[in-house]
């Protein structure tokens, strides 16, 4: 039915899974990874290179709503008691479950005099689910409760927001003087998907005197690549060919051109204070393979509800309900519209200040701001970095982000000859108490670097 496989689509859209951000990696700078937060801030090597699968990758889980310890509570005997009305407490109006990924293909840089060249292949993948209070609060007290009952739910900004591309990108950074440093990033971009809900006005109405609910509002979508070959498919557009499905796959995730550009700059003070800043992502992608805008017509289906009978065995209640949500999906009728459209990359800006209270000892601070959507999101960390001599470096700080301000970051990188290990996490508190934790953060791998030199600036 289509309604299970719609449910499908937006499962497999939502666990691909970008709002990327690292705030304790930007301190760790004799990992390579690190010259991706500001491309002016070299690399603490003459050369390194990065391999698939080893040197590692990224990910990222955010939930701006409530913790897992929020809704839910382990008993003694094992059971579990759900307590989403105390979680509701917590929510915004408007919410974000966000998932991030990036996978490195390949990457390598070396020092060029003064300067430092890059290179990079990487794929990156993002995904947003917003949601309204509203929804939360409707399915927790039910339809039939006095702040529904007779009146309009309103389920406004109900979406989802996903994007996968692929990155290459060259670099260099350059030190003018000894004080001021530059970098730049040039990036051709390469989209495999994307899925946006453009506009959602749904609202669901409870009959107060036959407790009837009805459905209304409007649903805009823009798809392109892989995702919108498939949405077509479910909703009667196009159909997917099992004997020319990898054709079909590859030319739907394919000529969806892009470009963006990172730069930065930092400035040593004096032999103690020094700041720097950054702006990431500052481009766009054309979505031109596969691009389809759909709008669906207004939205109007009443579900009268389950017969007695259903409740005695007579008939399959279960099956009724999945059959009412595949009418309810087959009512909603969308206009087909194929044509390209572009879309901005979340925009990202670094600022920091670093103070050496020791030679091998810094304190800092951070704040990392994104702009998407015509979104703004900010967040906040100090931290202090420790070096020991050219084998260990190591970070810890408190930041507050994601809708919460229980974040402890830990990272550390380990030299031991052309072999680098590095781990990062940006919250160490959502792998010791995950239950408790609204943020997860991981970046972990194995690089080559040679020359090593922890006592640069």
């Amino acid at each position: 039915m289509r309604i299970v496989m719609l449910a499908i689509v937006f499962i497999v859209i939502g666990f691909c899974a970008q709002a990327q951000q690292d705030l304790t990696l930007y301190e760790l700078r004799s990992a390579p990874q690190a010259h991706t937060l500001n491309p002016s801030r070299k690399p603490l090597s003459q050369a390194y290179v990065l391999l698939p699968g080893l040197s590692g990758g990224y990910f990222s889980f955010n939930s701006e709503g409530f913790a897992y310890a929020d809704a839910f509570e382990l008993n003694e005997d094992s059971t579990i008691d759900v307590k989403l009305g105390k979680a509701i407490e917590f929510m915004k109006d408007q919410n974000n479950i966000g998932f991030d990924m990036r996978l490195p293909i390949l990457g390598f840089g070396f020092a060029m005099g003064v300067g430092y060249g890059s290179f990079s292949i990487e794929n990156k993948s993002s995904t947003r689910f917003t949601y309204p209070k509203s929804l939360a609060e409707f399915i927790w007290l039910g339809n039939g409760d006095e702040k529904f009952l007779g009146q309009r739910a309103s389920f406004d900004g109900l979406g989802v927001d996903f994007m996968q591309y692929t990155e290459v990108a060259f670099g260099y950074a350059r030190s003018f003087t000894d004080q001021w440093s530059f970098g730049i990033r040039a990036k051709y971009l390469s989209g495999q998907g994307y899925f946006r809900t453009t506009k959602s006005t749904l609202g669901l109405t409870t009959n107060a005197d036959n407790y009837a609910i009805t459905l209304d509002g409007q649903i805009d979508i823009q798809a392109a690549g892989i995702p919108a070959l498939v949405i077509d498919s479910l909703l009667g557009f196009g159909a997917l060919n099992i004997g020319d499905l990898g054709d079909q796959l590859v030319q739907a995730g394919s000529s969806n051109h892009g470009g963006a550009i990172d730069f930065g700059a930092t400035f040593n003070i004096d032999e103690q204070w020094s700041v720097s800043a950054s702006v990431l992502d500052l481009g766009l992608i054309n979505w031109g393979k596969s691009a389809i805008v759909r709008t669906s017509q207004p939205i109007s289906y009443t579900y009268e509800g389950l017969e007695v009978a259903n409740f005695t065995g007579e008939t399959d209640g279960a099956s009724e309900i999945l059959n009412a949500l595949d009418s309810l999906t087959s009512s909603i009728k969308f206009d087909e519209k194929n044509e390209s459209f572009t879309t901005l990359l979340p925009t990202k800006i670094y600022l920091g200040g670093n103070y050496r209270v020791l030679p091998t000892t810094e304190i800092s601070a951070l704040s990392y701001n994104e702009i998407y959507n015509g979104q703004f999101r900010i967040s906040f960390r100090l931290g202090v970095t420790q070096k020991v001599r050219n084998f260990l470096q190591a970070t810890m700080n408190y930041s507050v982000y994601g809708n919460s301000a229980a974040n402890i970051g830990l990272g550390f990188v380990i030299n031991g000859g052309p072999i680098q290990f590095y781990t990062v996490t940006d919250n160490v508190i959502g792998f010791l108490a995950p239950e408790y934790s609204q943020n997860f953060h991981l970046r972990a791998g194995i690089n080559l670097t040679f020359g090593n030199n922890l006592s640069q600036h």
